[in-house]
């Protein structure tokens, strides 16, 4: 794997914020989970 340090995981924070802000798929999911 290719090691680019912070640029890379700052690249996938971003793609993670997006997909966690438009993710209430995602939060249904954890909901189902814990209740």
């Amino acid at each position: 794997m290719l090691r680019r340090g912070k640029p890379a995981f700052a690249s996938f924070g971003k793609w993670f914020k997006n997909e966690y802000d438009q993710g209430e798929y995602f939060i249904k999911i954890i909901d189902k989970l814990t209740n």
